[in-house]
């Protein structure tokens, strides 16, 4: 665990992160250096606060997650900050986004991390957009996490979103989704789907948010202390229903039984 009483990011202030063309964010041990492009419309583009607060309870210790050693994928990565955040702490991260979006994200990981084979753990940048199939480089892999953070904005990608993270979380694996509140109808109808697929709980106590990420982040828009004024923030964490674990297990079993019958023939 990081402590971060002695390292405060005093670079932005919360609400000003996307109005500078470049910025940089404390994550584990290093700074980094975040280049955004303040002319564009496409929200990957420039950095929102979410990724932030993980880099921070990351840091914290406050996630319930071992992650040196372990695989992450992240979904809708923008600017890379959370997903990198994971790889400073030991983690082998794959970043996603929309092709368009791919080289301006890739540009900032090798920028903060290196060359992905000269790094203790390794990283990629794939594309991915969700209203298509999901990328053959991806198809069949496992990652102990599957990472999202603020990617629940408009309605009509509430189903593409659901359909990846399907996709790519098999029963075995971990769901973080991390995400400011913002139309309420838009929020109602992607929890709702979320729980049909997966088992949702929120990992964090409200209460214990102020001690982790200080007021700068968790009241920067009402300004009080109640738990209420939290209520931008959503954190869930998320695994497959039991009966899809099973059906998951059966599936290995059966795999591992045709392997055995062709190695006899």
């Amino acid at each position: 665990m990081v402590d971060r009483r002695r390292r405060r990011n005093d670079d932005w202030r919360p609400g000003e992160l996307n109005v500078k063309r470049q910025v940089v964010v404390n994550a584990a041990t290093q700074d980094l250096v975040i280049s955004q492009d303040t002319n564009t419309s496409m929200p990957g583009h420039v950095l929102w606060e979410v990724a932030v607060v993980v880099a921070r309870l990351l840091d914290q210790g406050a996630l319930p997650f071992d992650v040196a050693g372990r695989s992450v994928l992240e979904l809708g990565a923008g600017c890379g900050v959370a997903g990198m955040a994971f790889a400073l702490h030991g983690a082998s991260v794959v970043f996603t986004d929309l092709p368009a979006l791919v080289p301006h994200l890739e540009a900032n990981v090798r920028r903060n991390l290196g060359p992905p084979m000269e790094q203790p753990c390794e990283w990629a940048v794939i594309p991915y957009d969700w209203t298509d199939t999901i990328p053959n480089r991806l198809r069949g892999r496992h990652f102990d996490l599957v990472l999202a953070t603020d990617c629940v904005y408009h309605a009509h990608l509430v189903d593409p979103l659901l359909d990846a993270l399907r996709a790519v979380a098999d029963p075995t694996s971990t769901l973080l989704l991390v995400y400011e509140r913002r139309d309420p109808d838009v929020l109602a109808r992607f929890e709702a789907e979320l729980k049909r697929a997966f088992k949702v709980k929120r990992p964090i106590p409200v209460h214990r948010l102020r001690h982790l990420l200080g007021d700068d982040l968790l009241f920067r828009l009402r300004g009080g202390d109640t738990p209420e004024d939290a209520e931008w923030l959503t954190i869930l964490a998320c695994r497959r229903k039991r009966a899809d674990y099973n059906k998951f297990r059966a599936a290995r079993r059966e795999d591992g039984a045709s392997s055995s019958a062709r190695e006899v023939t």
